[in-house]
């Protein structure tokens, strides 16, 4: 007759058996999705790596990278345009917008000519000549920063 002790011992054993037996199915599966993840990425491989004729060597069998596409930027649209009436809220709410605008487009990337030439298309006319007159930027100034401009704006008002 088992005693209490080994019945519990032998219900011990037969839950860790189990236990060992759902790892080995688990572990089991998990190499099957591995093969397949493998093989997928072997097919993309395959595709990106397309052979072409080489003709330095005229060797038509190493993989040559497929042609880069090329990648177009982030089309973004520009702040609405400010107008020299807009007021300290307003022009908090246009510099933040511009912002955006600028970090999506990496516009600080480009030369300050480049950048500046796209500020002043967010202007209205009107503005054009408040920065020229009140804060002393003239419409043919190419060589101030964006961010310059901003601040020294802001500080105007």
């Amino acid at each position: 007759m088992e005693t209490r002790g080994q019945a519990t011992a032998a219900q011990t054993l037969d839950k860790l058996t189990a236990l060992i037996e759902a790892q080995q199915e688990q572990a089991s599966e998990d190499r099957r999705l591995l093969r397949e993840q493998n093989a997928t990425i072997q097919q993309l491989m395959s595709q990106v790596l397309v052979p072409r004729y080489d003709a330095t060597d005229g060797d038509a069998t190493v993989p040559q990278p497929a042609p880069r596409r090329h990648v177009s930027r982030p089309h973004a649209q520009p702040p609405h345009k400010l107008s020299p009436d807009s007021s300290l809220r307003e022009l908090k709410v246009w510099r933040s917008a511009w912002s955006d605008y600028e970090e999506l487009l990496q516009r600080h990337d480009q030369p300050v000519r480049t950048q500046f030439a796209h500020f002043r298309s967010c202007l209205t006319p009107e503005m054009h000549g408040t920065l020229a007159h009140a804060v002393g930027i003239a419409e043919d100034d190419n060589n101030t920063p964006v961010g310059d401009i901003l601040v020294h704006a802001h500080f105007q008002r």
